[in-house]
This record gives structure tokens, sequence and C-alpha cells, in this order.
């Protein structure tokens, strides 16, 4: 048993030493060749100034979307408000419309009512010129059927 175990050690710490001398002696002495550097891996200037420009242009978008919120907000705001205004200005309409059946029907009755007081004062005032005009005549009438009834008495006696 103790000799397995031995076995086990020795694989495993030879399986180790293999790892760590391929991952020592394949970068050659940890340096990177230069057309690798150059064609895998970014220059600082670049990268920082490419982390600046993002980082600018998530301020950006985070401008962009709180102002996107604001207006989201005004908006919903502005269609409550238009609700709101349709809503009462529909009920005046309706109002004005029952203030303008309201006041045909008041002007249609004081019409009717000068209508029919006029009405009387005309006929009441033509009876009375009737009358003036008539009764002289009347009068006149009157006086000719006696005075043809005194002749008619006078010429029978």
């Amino acid at each position: 048993m103790e000799l397995i175990f031995l076995i086990t050690g020795l694989l495993t710490g030879a399986l180790a030493a293999w790892f760590i001398a391929k991952y020592k002696y394949s970068s050659e002495n940890g340096s990177i060749p230069y057309d690798d550097l150059q064609e895998k891996y970014v220059l600082k200037e670049v990268y920082d100034g490419l982390q600046s420009q993002t980082d600018l242009y998530r301020d950006d978008l985070l401008d962009k979307e709180q102002e996107l919120r604001e207006i989201g907000a005004n908006y919903s705001a502005s269609q409550q408000s238009l609700k709101f205004m349709e809503e009462k200005i529909a009920g005046q309409e309706a109002e004005v419309a029952k203030l303008q059946e309201q006041f045909r029907v008041e002007f249609e009755n004081t019409a009717n009512r000068l209508f029919e007081e006029k009405s009387q004062k005309f006929t009441l005032q033509n009876q009375k010129q009737l009358q003036d005009v008539l009764a002289p005549l009347k009068e006149k009438i009157h006086d000719f059927e006696n005075g043809i009834e005194k002749r008619f008495l006078e010429e029978t006696k």
C-alpha cells in the first residue's frame, strides 16, 4: 500500500514539474515575442484612450437614459392633463348646450308673452279707435233714423 502512495506521489510530482517547466520555458524566460506583442496586445495609451472614451459614452448613455425617463414622465403627465382637459371641455360643452336650450325656451316664452300683451293692447286700441270712429257715425245714423221716423210720422198724420 505504501508503494502505491509512493508511486502516485512521484507521478504527481513529475507531472507538476513538467507543467511548470513547460509554462516557464515556453514563453522564453517570461518574455513575449515582439511580433506576438504587436499582434495580440494593445498599447497602454490606446487602451487608456479607449477606456476614457468608453467612460464618456457610458456617462452620455446614462444621461440620455435619465433624460428619456424625464421625457417619459413629462409625456405621461401631459397625457393625463390632456385627458383631464378633454373631459372638462366635454362637460363644459354639455353645460353650454343645456344653457342654450334654456335660453331658447326662455326667449320663446318671453316672445310669446310679449306677443300676447301687444296683441291684447293692439286689439283694445283698435276697438277704441273703431268706437271713436263709429260712435259719431252711429249717432248720425240714429239722428237720421229719428229724422226719418219723425217725417214718416208727420206725413202719416
